[in-house]
């Protein structure tokens, strides 16, 4: 795990993390900084501004841990 979340993003992977209490804003927040840092910023053809991602996340959250996905 790198960034505290799993190197691969795969739905186990994913599940796993969330069932150990990652939540939807640290994902998302741990995502971002790896986009971050990626080298080649040519690579992302769109992304939403990350306000929006993560306004999505704290709805996410709000639902409480049932009325999350996985």
């Amino acid at each position: 795990m790198v960034s505290g979340i799993p190197e691969s993003l795969d739905l186990a992977s994913l599940a796993a993390q969330r069932r150990a209490g990652l939540t939807p804003t640290a994902l998302v927040a741990a995502v971002l900084a790896r986009i971050a840092g990626y080298p080649d910023e040519a690579v992302w053809i769109h992304r939403l501004p990350e306000a929006d991602i993560m306004a999505a996340a704290r709805a996410l959250e709000s639902r409480g841990p049932e009325g999350l996905p996985l």
